[in-house]
């Protein structure tokens, strides 16, 4: 374990190359904030770093602490161009690269590889970064990134832009000479082209459209590749550079990446951002399939999601919690304990960290309620304060450990009043134990006009009732019975084989602990990819046939945080109680219902349905579908759909091996979007379906030549932005 001395210069290393507002040096008491320590320590560590001359003391008030030169040249002295473990994971990469920008006469062109997101694009850019900053480029020089992902279906475009004449600004070689070219994905790339790149790295010559020889021996070209492709590469490219994925770098390393990524939010957004040390802990345990690239997405979209909520309050900060992120993210803290001391080592006991603009990244400890004697005998912190005002507490009592803890944490953080206590009842705790304890907590918060007890369980109850004959205190009780719910829905969960008959006697089961009906706040959101014809049509449906009285939306589902932003928006006034529609957006939690359910019961069990009432369900009757159809479509003909639309369907259903609720699905957005087309109304293009047309080509020609027969049977035109939308059905994407 590194000594509290190697912990110190660490973190002055990092903070002087990562922060800009550390580029000048750190102050004591911003290192021991930031690593829960006592200053003086700090100061004299500090003063020990300056004696052994890895840093320097300014002598200025107030103190700052940099690294001093020598230190700086054996770290590279690059603080813009700052490798995340380049001491570490990458120090063989970083090392390469350096040898490589300074190589003798002319730099080496380098082959990244490595699985997708795990950081070449932005190694090519510090690459060039450092390149400038030795002097081996201008300041100004070229640099020029091109993605053969993008053309793998424009071979011929990809080509006039690389050895073209007929380009305004001139080639792409010609744009990069006294620069540096970075190919991404070169493995993608046409073979012809990639033999005319091999013939520049051997000549320093690119051969014209009309044979002439144009120089290019000042272009620095570096490349990435895949894994799998790098030995058909690296033959042909002198130096070849292998990058880890993210889980295969410590978490020291994740941790910098982390802080990285959500300092970047804090800028774009302008905001203060403060993140639970929980959610920081699961992040650095979610193993992400595409690397740096999906843990800065999932950070992206947790902060957006925390930026909703507070959206309209100008200037407050975002705090960040774990249920901002994904189910995966979550679901990482099973692997916490197996990490414990390094998760300690990096977060401390605080339970959040701050970032904010001015200052860069620091601890930050919650405001908890301050410990006294009594906490250590309850394991629950109590405000320690003289009270002279007579006004009701708040005490949650529940079983378990730190259940009770963090409801009186989101009480008092968000109410802002300061009066909500908390008692964990182990549960290998006596009984008679736990009462004293109970009482004299009671005893301690009271302020004059008694206590609310929140509690989860009877025992609890049993207690209070004998506490209140023995102490002159008002006490008043509120049941929640969330931890007997949990049981019975652990109980239902392990002897029903169907989630819908679960949750439904489950539903039935809550109803005997006085749960009142919330249909009257309830909403129902019906949802298509794209355009609303799908989600109309849904809606329209529930709204003819059901009699529960639940206010039905619909909503078009084109962008993923765009739609989560509106639930966020609605779940201020109602309680979501579904979303129906072709495809489950996973958001929330909230319960999903297929368009197959519905349509495959009759419209008198509709209701049923949507309460989640199992039924037995007959095979789906397409003549109905054809019958709602005809009462709301008002350009596209029915009896023109009946004879085409089930022949596209099936072929499609085939190809792709949908199941039957993906094959209904698929009819109603097909037949919506006829009708959407054919009416004239425009959809906003959608940027994900563009990005899957030219990613997936045998995809995109397949469901071309299938849809064909719509467009010459209705006069239409499916045009890519409808084809990429199929294609994300289709593939579940």
């Amino acid at each position: 374990m590194k000594s509290t001395k190697d912990t110190v210069y660490e973190f002055i290393r990092q903070s002087v190359y990562v922060n800009s507002i550390y580029a000048k040096g750190v102050q004591t008491k911003d290192i021991a904030t930031a690593l829960g320590k006592h200053r003086s320590n700090i100061s004299a560590i500090l003063n020990e770093l300056v004696s052994e001359g890895k840093l320097v003391k300014s002598s200025t008030r107030p103190v700052i602490y940099t690294l001093s030169e020598q230190a700086e040249a054996k770290t590279g002295g690059t603080r813009n161009g700052v490798f995340v473990g380049e001491n570490g994971s990458l120090r063989n990469a970083v090392q390469l690269v350096k040898a490589a920008v300074l190589y003798p006469k002319n730099p080496l062109s380098v082959l990244f590889c490595g699985k997708s997101g795990c950081g070449t694009t932005y190694f090519a850019e510090m690459m060039y970064q450092y390149a400038v900053e030795k002097h081996v480029l201008e300041k100004n020089a070229p640099y020029i990134y091109i993605n053969c992902r993008h053309y793998s279906k424009n071979v011929a475009v990809l080509d006039e832009e690389l050895f073209g004449s007929n380009q305004a600004e001139g080639n792409y070689f010609e744009r990069a000479k006294g620069g540096m070219m970075f190919i991404d994905s070169f493995d993608l790339m046409d073979v012809r082209q990639q033999n005319r790149i091999f013939s520049f790295l051997d000549t320093g010559y690119i051969i014209g459209e009309k044979g002439e020889r144009i120089d290019c021996q000042d272009v620095y070209l570096i490349f990435s590749c895949s894994v799998q492709n790098k030995d058909l590469l690296k033959s042909k490219i002198p130096l070849v550079i292998e990058l880890p994925n993210l889980a295969d770098r410590p978490l020291e390393e994740r941790f910098l990446l982390v802080n990285r990524f959500i300092e970047q939010e804090s800028q774009n957004l302008r905001r203060n951002i403060e993140v639970s040390t929980e959610a920081i802990s699961a992040l650095l345990l979610t193993e992400f399939e595409h690397n740096v690239r999906e843990l800065q997405s999932e950070i992206l979209t947790a902060c957006v999601n925390a930026y909703v909520r507070v959206a309209n309050e100008e200037n407050k900060r975002l705090s960040v919690v774990l249920s901002d992120f994904n189910q995966k993210v979550g679901r990482s803290l099973l692997h916490a304990k197996s990490y414990s001391r390094e998760l300690q080592a990096l977060l401390g006991n605080t339970d959040y960290l701050l970032y904010e603009q001015e200052k860069g990244l620091q601890a930050y400890p919650v405001k908890k309620n301050k410990t006294v004697d009594v906490s250590v005998v309850f394991g629950s912190e109590v405000k320690e304060e003289k009270v002279t005002d007579e006004m009701p507490v708040l005490l949650y009592a529940m079983h378990g450990n730190g259940t009770a803890y963090s409801l009186c944490e989101v009480t008092n953080e968000l109410s802002h009043c300061n009066n909500a206590y908390s008692y964990d009842l182990s549960l290998d705790m006596d009984a008679s134990t736990a009462m004293e304890e109970l009482k004299n907590l009671i005893l301690r918060i009271d302020r004059g006009a008694g206590v609310i007890v929140i509690y989860d369980m009877g025992s609890i109850k049993t207690m209070i009732d004998i506490i209140s004959e023995e102490i002159d205190i008002e006490i008043r009780c509120l049941n929640i019975p969330i931890t007997m719910i949990g049981i019975e829905a652990a109980h239902k969960c392990a002897m029903e084989k169907d989630v819908d008959s679960a949750h439904h006697l489950l539903c039935q089961e809550m109803r005997g602990f006085g749960f009142e009906d919330t249909r009257r706040n309830s909403v129902i959101i019906t949802l298509c990819h794209t355009g609303e014809g799908g989600a109309v049509y849904l809606k329209n449906y529930i709204d003819q046939y059901s009699n529960l009285g639940i206010k039905t939306i619909a909503m078009e589902f084109t962008d993923r945080k765009a739609l989560l932003k509106e639930i966020m928006s609605l779940k201020k006034a109602y309680n979501i109680h579904a979303f129906v529609g072709t495809y489950n957006p996973k958001l929330l939690g909230i319960p999903f219902l297929s368009i197959s359910t519905l349509l495959e019961a009759s419209p008198e069990n509709l209701d049923r349905i949507l309460m989640f009432e199992p039924l037995s369900l007959p095979y789906m009757n397409y003549a109905k579908v054809y019958d709602h159809l005809a009462e709301q479509f008002k350009y596209a003909s029915i009896s023109k759909i009946k004879s085409v639309l089930p022949q596209v369907v099936d072929e499609l259903s085939v190809t792709y091996s949908l199941d039957s609720e993906q094959t209904l699905g698929l009819f109603i957005h097909l037949a919506c979007a006829i009708e959407r087309i054919l009416s004239g109304k425009y959809v906003e293009k959608n940027s994900d379906a563009k990005q899957l047309v030219n990613a997936l080509d045998e995809d995109y020609r397949t469901i071309v030549r299938v849809v064909k027969q719509l467009e010459k049977a209705f006069k239409i035109i499916i045009d890519d932005n409808e084809i990429g939308t199929l294609i994300m059905i289709l593939k579940q994407i």
